[in-house]
C-alpha cells in the first residue's frame, strides 16, 4: 500500500509494507513540487472511485517565495485563472510520466477557492475557501466560498457560507477542520461551528453547546482530525495537544462518550510540538496517524507515521477502556529535507505546509 501526502507545495509519497508478520513504513520520498511544475500551491485533495483530485490554490509567478501571511497578491500570477486563484480540478496519476492532468469528468468549481479544507461525507465531496496565502482585497467578499460535488450528478453546488465569513476576515483562519457523523466541524476565532449536511445549515458555537454536556464540548474544540470506523460505531480523533481520543456515536452518528486512547498515546512524540496530525481508517479496525512534529530548532521538522489496531467489545480492563488497542508500528523522519530545496532550509521557508497536509492510501 502506497500513501501520498499533500503539502503546501509538494507531494510525498510513503510505501507501507504490509504483510501477516509486519506492518512498516518506508522513508517518505518526494514524488512531485507544485510551484516547479507551475500548478498551483495549497490545493485541496479528495478521492473519488480511488482516484485522487485536487482543485483550489493560488498560482504563484516563477521564483516567488512566501514568507508569511502577510504575502502580496504581487506574487500571485494574474493571467492565470481568476487572477491567480484557481477553480480547476486536477488529477493526480502517480504511475504516469505526467502526475497531473485536467483531462477527465469533473467540472470545475462555480468559483476558485485559497487554501481550500476538504470534507468527504456520504460520498459527496465539501470544499471550504479559508485564508490565503497571498492577500488579495476581495478576497475575503470573494463569492461562493463553500461547494458541494456530487459524483452521481457531476455538478458543483454553492452552498450557505459559514457564520462570521462576510463580516469578520479573521474567520477565514481555521485551526480545526473535521468530519463526524453527518456534521463538517470547524473552528476558528468565532468557537466551533459546524454545517448539518442533512439540513443544509450552519450551526454555531452557543447551538453546539446545547447538544453535548460541557467536558465533551471542551474537547471537541481541539479535534483536529477525526477517522470512523461507521461498521462498529465509533470514531478516533486527534486533539491538539491532548493526543488521541475514541468518541461512540450513535445509530444516527451523533456523539455519545468520549475516552482517551492513553495506550497510544503514550507511544507519540511530545504533544507540546506537534503541530497538525492527520487519521485515516484502513478498515478493519487498522487506523494510520500521520504526526507534524516540529523540534526546538527551527530547521528541525519531523513527521511520525503511526499505526495501530482498534478493536470493540474488549474487556474494559484491557487497553483503552472498551476499546483494545495495540500498537502496530511507529516510525520519524526528517520532513524538512524532502520539501526544501539546499539554499531553503528553514521552517519559515516552507511556512504553512505543515498546517495543510492529507494522507490519501492507494491500493
Amino acid at each position: 500500500m502506497e500513501f501520498y501526502i499533500i503539502l503546501r507545495k509538494s507531494v510525498l509519497k510513503i510505501k507501507l509494507e504490509v504483510s501477516s508478520l509486519k506492518k512498516v513504513p518506508m522513508p517518505p520520498e518526494r514524488l512531485f513540487d507544485f510551484q516547479e511544475s507551475r500548478l498551483p500551491i495549497g490545493m485541496g485533495a479528495f478521492v473519488i472511485n480511488s482516484d485522487l483530485y485536487l482543485t483550489g490554490g493560488e498560482k504563484l509567478m516563477d521564483g516567488a517565495l512566501l514568507a508569511n501571511k502577510s504575502n502580496s497578491s504581487a506574487l500571485l500570477e494574474s493571467s492565470y485563472g481568476d487572477g491567480g486563484l484557481n477553480s480547476i480540478v486536477y488529477w493526480f496519476r502517480p504511475d504516469s510520466s505526467v502526475h497531473f492532468t485536467t483531462e477527465h469528468k469533473i467540472k470545475k468549481m462555480n468559483k476558485p477557492k485559497t487554501n481550500p479544507r476538504v470534507a468527504k461525507v456520504d460520498g459527496r465531496v465539501y470544499i471550504l475557501s479559508c485564508y490565503p496565502h497571498c492577500m488579495r482585497d476581495d478576497v475575503f467578499t470573494y463569492p461562493a466560498p463553500f461547494e458541494c460535488y456530487d459524483p452521481l450528478t457531476n455538478m458543483w453546488e454553492v452552498l450557505a457560507e459559514p457564520p462570521h465569513f462576510k463580516t469578520d476576515p479573521m474567520s477565514h483562519d481555521l485551526t480545526h477542520f473535521f468530519v463526524m457523523g453527518k456534521r463538517i466541524y470547524m473552528r476558528n476565532r468565532h468557537g466551533l461551528q459546524c454545517y448539518d449536511v442533512i439540513a443544509g445549515e450552519w450551526y454555531d458555537d452557543n447551538s453546539i453547546l446545547i447538544e453535548f454536556s460541557h467536558k465533551l464540548y471542551s474537547n471537541m474544540l481541539d479535534c483536529v482530525s477525526v477517522a470512523e470506523d461507521e461498521d462498529n460505531g465509533f470514531a478516533i480523533a486527534y486533539e491538539y495537544e491532548k493526543g488521541l481520543a475514541s468518541y461512540t456515536l450513535a445509530i444516527d452518528r451523533t456523539i455519545k462518550g468520549r475516552v482517551k486512547l492513553e495506550k497510544i498515546n503514550a507511544t507519540l512524540p511530545s504533544l507540546e510540538n506537534c503541530r497538525e496530525g492527520f487519521l485515516f481508517h484502513l478498515g478493519g479496525g487498522c487506523f494510520c496517524f500521520i504526526l507534524s512534529v516540529i523540534g526546538l530548532e527551527e530547521s528541525d521538522w519531523m513527521v511520525n507515521v503511526c499505526l495501530f489496531e482498534v478493536k470493540v467489545g474488549a474487556d474494559p480492563d484491557v487497553g483503552d477502556g472498551p476499546l483494545e488497542t495495540s500498537l502496530l508500528c511507529s516510525q520519524s523522519y526528517d520532513l524538512l529535507s524532502l520539501v526544501s530545496s539546499p539554499e531553503h532550509k528553514t521552517i519559515q521557508d516552507v511556512v504553512f505546509m505543515y498546517v495543510c497536509f492529507s494522507i490519501f492510501p492507494f491500493e
